[in-house]
């Protein structure tokens, strides 16, 4: 056996996701639902110093409801340089839910997912974002986020 095959494989996407107790129809509900995936999402990412290039957000009603059409629908969003900034990604990841919300529809599940990952230290700066404001950025986030556990399991992490 070789040594390499003993180390852990770096993580090459990050989804979390959760249904809902009950259907969904307001688009405040879901934005938050959305908001609070995307923090913890941008955590996991810090934590294994690792940034995004791709973010999706995705949306579903319940399948198995005989009285209503199923309703599956995703947007996703390239960034020009990775990320694992909770509030880029926030802001990103409600603009992309707008265009997918159908009113009168009863959503059962939401979740976001990120791709395209890559070890912070490699992650290729944005060329128009000078350097002190991307470093003051990395110095918001260990302020503002912290491990989503010390607020409790589904706060609110920055904003």
């Amino acid at each position: 056996m070789n040594v390499l095959e003993l180390l852990p494989k770096p993580r090459q996407t990050c989804c979390v996701s959760r249904s809902f107790g009950r259907p969904v129809t307001k688009l405040a509900e879901l934005r938050e639902a959305i908001a609070t995936h995307t923090a913890k999402a941008a955590y996991k990412l810090r934590k294994d110093n690792l940034a995004a290039s791709v973010l999706s957000v995705f949306i579903a009603t319940n399948r198995h409801r005989p009285d209503a059409p199923y309703y599956r629908n995703t947007a996703t969003v390239d960034f020009p340089s990775a990320t694992n900034d909770a509030i880029i990604l926030t802001k990103a990841a409600l603009r992309a839910l707008e265009p997918l919300y159908r009113v009168n529809d009863h959503y059962q599940k939401a979740g976001v997912w990120l791709a395209e990952l890559s070890p912070t230290n490699q992650s290729q700066q944005d060329l128009f974002i000078p350097s002190q404001d991307q470093a003051k950025a990395r110095r918001r986030m260990r302020v503002r986020c912290s491990e989503p556990t010390v607020w409790g399991g589904d706060a609110a992490l920055c904003g």
